[in-house]
């Protein structure tokens, strides 16, 4: 069995089930993983005696250490005579619903679905992969590396030496302390393994992450959605440069220059739209810029509290500023 999920951490069994393809009888196997395993190159998980040749289903699954089914995979395999078979089941196929499309590929190896027949001794049958090689795996993180498996699908495993020695790479999240993977929008963050991610990380108390105050300096924000937003400007203040984290940095009006009159969804969208906000402006020349209410919000703090209007050049969509200054 092969997998870029982390035994001992993320999984503490394998378990696999066989039955030859129109049999109800079955029989399984299950046994506990160690430190020395090395699943990311393959470990043997069972060596079994077949009564007689055939197609046969092959049905593996991961338990997490608290008795979770973490991963699961069938692959069906002919067997004529003595045959190794190495079953992948990939980070990616974590919350991958098939059939998706082809009502035949009912499962998942790295992100798509595929037929049960798509094996490392049938590799034809996995179709076009997403990998030829392992310079098209790039990790997320720098503590990991891509590794194309030879039926296209991309696995990562840990670099060594990026890691602290307590520490362990998870290729989507980076270095990781000894306690639980959270669910996204909670944290662990009073350390104790047992109540697991007690806090969410949506409160102005812990913005994004444990103890991440959201309380922007001279003004006022709140938690949405795991990000810190800024509300509003105390008197006499205002957020000039449109990043929330510094709060409203600025005594008096903001100084009115081209970057201050003009900015690029993109720029608004990643500095202020609260995570789930649609930060899509439609902009149609000489029309005004249809906004969502976040980027109203924001536009008005950045004109220093009054967004007199918006219009259309595209395909830029300008602000027009009404403190002490005319933007154009």
């Amino acid at each position: 069995m092969r997998t870029d999920l982390v035994p001992t951490i993320e999984f503490a069994s394998v378990r696999l089930e066989i039955r030859r393809e129109g049999d109800a009888a079955s029989r399984s196997v299950e046994r506990d993983v160690e430190d020395a395993d090395d699943f990311l190159a393959g470990t043997r998980v069972a060596e079994l005696q077949l009564d007689e040749p055939g197609a046969y289903s092959l049905t593996a699954q991961l338990l997490a250490p608290d008795g979770r089914r973490l991963a699961v995979r069938r692959a069906v395999v002919d067997v004529d005579a003595d045959v190794a078979v190495t079953l992948l089941l990939t980070r990616s196929c974590i919350g991958v619903v098939c059939p998706s499309g082809d009502p035949l590929a009912t499962e998942c190896v790295g992100g798509r679905c595929v037929r049960p027949r798509c094996t490392d001794v049938s590799p034809d049958a996995c179709g076009a992969g997403e990998c030829t090689s392992d310079a098209e795996c790039v990790p997320a993180q720098a503590c990991a590396v891509g590794v194309c498996d030879g039926v296209g699908a991309c696995v990562f495993g840990e670099q060594t030496g990026v890691c602290a020695d307590e520490e362990w790479c998870h290729p989507d999240l980076g270095c990781m302390g000894a306690g639980p993977i959270c669910a996204a929008g909670y944290g662990d963050c009073d350390g104790s393994d047992l109540n697991g991610c007690e806090t969410p990380l949506d409160t102005d108390v812990d913005c994004g992450r444990c103890g991440a105050a959201c309380a922007p300096a001279n003004g006022t924000g709140e938690c949405q959605g795991g990000d810190c937003v800024l509300l509003a400007c105390d008197a006499g203040t205002n957020d000039c440069d449109g990043i929330a984290s510094n709060g409203c940095e600025t005594t008096g009006d903001c100084t009115c220059d081209a970057a201050m009159c003009t900015f690029m969804c993109s720029v608004a969208c990643t500095a202020h739209c609260p995570a789930g906000s649609s930060c899509t402006l439609v902009c149609t020349p000489g029309q005004a810029c249809s906004m969502t209410a976040d980027m109203n919000a924001q536009v008005s703090l950045r004109c220093g509290g009054t967004n007199s209007s918006s219009f259309c050049g595209a395909p830029t969509c300008r602000y027009q500023c009404d403190v002490g200054c005319n933007c154009s």
